[in-house]
């Protein structure tokens, strides 16, 4: 403990150089290979896979977010029921996915080919179904972030 009276140490980021150092290697990544393009490209070919989805089966979803960071929502009474059991199924088909995502440099366009494809497959059903999900539901209903704490 001797030697840190001749040294200055702190606690908060003086002495963390891993974060910096990353952050720096992400930057000059992203530039190298102009990671920004492709996240914009992946996402607007997720926008237009789930409104071309939607559409043919026949069933509203809205739309937004920045390209890069695509959303849609089910344009229902019960949207989150509907969020709930596409979630549902899309696990069943190897998806872990939401109502929307953070584009990563690592997609390709079969990445995403496939998760349009297995989207398009429970719309369908969605569709088959009327919007009327809940007694499919293997589970209770997803919370909806932040509404959840307030009442």
């Amino acid at each position: 403990m001797d030697v840190t009276q001749d040294t200055f140490i702190s606690s908060t980021m003086w002495t963390e150089r891993l974060g910096f150092v990353a952050g720096l290697a992400s930057i000059n990544k992203m530039e190298k290979y102009s990671v920004q393009k492709d996240l914009v490209k992946y996402g607007k070919k997720i926008k237009n896979g789930w409104k071309v989805s939607a559409d043919k089966a026949e069933i509203k979803v809205k739309v937004s977010g920045l390209d890069s960071i695509p959303h849609f929502e089910f344009n229902y009474e019960n949207k989150i029921e509907l969020l709930t059991y596409f979630n549902q199924e899309m696990l069943k088909k190897g998806f872990l996915t939401n109502g929307g995502t953070a584009t990563t440099f690592s997609y390709t366009d079969k990445i995403i080919d496939s998760y349009i494809d297995n989207v398009a497959q429970v719309f369908r059903k969605i569709y088959k179904m009327e919007c009327n999900v809940g007694r499919y539901l293997e589970g209770p209903v997803k919370h909806s972030t932040f509404a959840r704490l307030v009442k």
